[in-house]
């Protein structure tokens, strides 16, 4: 054997003892626990609505490192085409369900109660309860939501309304917010039937309001930066095409408009909150500070906002 082959040998078992050392460490590996004096912290998403639907607060809190994000609380054993499955009922560890949240508004106070919304159902106890929640089923994929169960609170435009919340481990956090007014809309010039061509005069008005978003679907979307006085637009109904009809088999559809008038810490909160910060932690990995817009004592929001929905039939063309 030459002395090329000899280096060859030694480079081949060198490597192959590297490897199964690697191997090895692998099998034994354990783990660094990492730890860190962390106490959790709130965070808090509230809307007050001025309309027919419920206001609602939703808590949660951050976890510790040591902590996962649910627990099994409970299992259930389902058969199926002879098959055994467990089922295991799971309970996130970020919401709490124990706080007491109180919303006031200088005069009155109205106490908000937890509600499980994967839990509610059409029965005589909470029928009520469920139509009323409308689009909150499913919030942000929470398990607890907090609303007023006697429906008493009516929360009304241009005026402050405050939260306090309160958990059994001792944490607090306030939180105000100043309603925008209700949305006027001249609706007289609105026909109860249009027609594709047809020019469409909205004339609205609201006051107090940081961030309004008009949506009229195929034909209009837009936002402003904010306004105190009578504005009026003008949208084109133009047909956009086969695909709008392809789920109606009549000649007619619906045209609605959507108009929301949002205060400053939903703008705040939602518009104005600096992109690159977000940039820095998502992809960079250098971490972001909670942020808050309303709220004190906690990250998060308490906002407030108005909603005006204006419907009419179109009469579709050919």
């Amino acid at each position: 054997m030459n002395s090329k082959n000899i280096l060859v040998s030694k480079i081949l078992c060198l490597f192959i003892s590297i490897t199964l050392l690697m191997i090895s460490d692998c099998f034994n590996y354990k783990p660094e626990e990492v730890t860190a004096d962390y106490e959790p912290e709130l965070l808090i998403a509230g809307f007050i609505r001025v309309d027919t639907m419920p206001s609602f607060v939703v808590v949660n809190r951050t976890l510790r490192l040591d902590e996962t994000e649910s627990v099994v609380v409970d299992t259930d054993t389902v058969y199926w085409n002879g098959y055994r499955y467990t089922v295991y009922k799971k309970k996130s560890t970020w919401d709490v369900d124990s706080a007491e949240v109180i919303v006031y508004d200088g005069d009155k106070n109205y106490r908000f109660n937890p509600l499980c919304i994967d839990e509610l159902r059409y029965d005589k106890e909470d029928s009520l309860i469920y139509e009323k929640l409308g689009d909150l089923k499913g919030f942000y994929s929470v398990d607890v939501v907090y609303v007023d169960t006697t429906f008493n609170f009516k929360p009304e435009g241009n005026k402050t309304y405050y939260l306090e919340v309160k958990t059994k481990d001792g944490k607090i956090a306030t939180g105000q917010t100043t309603t925008p007014s209700e949305i006027y809309v001249d609706e007289s010039l609105i026909p109860d039937t249009l027609y594709y061509g047809d020019v469409v005069k909205l004339k609205f008005r609201v006051k107090n309001a940081s961030y309004v978003e008009i949506d009229a679907g195929f034909y209009y979307y837009a936002t402003y930066r904010p306004f105190n006085s009578d504005t009026t637009i003008n949208i084109l109904l133009k047909d956009p095409g086969y695909d709008i009809y392809s789920y109606s088999s009549t000649d007619t559809i619906y045209f609605d408009i959507s108009i929301f008038a949002y205060d400053e810490n939903y703008y705040k909160y939602f518009i104005e909150r600096p992109i690159n910060d977000l940039f820095v932690s998502l992809f960079l990995g250098e971490g972001q500070p909670g942020y808050s817009a309303g709220v004190e004592g906690s990250y998060g929001f308490f906002a407030s906002y108005s909603c005006k929905f204006v419907l009419r039939t179109l009469i579709k063309s050919y």
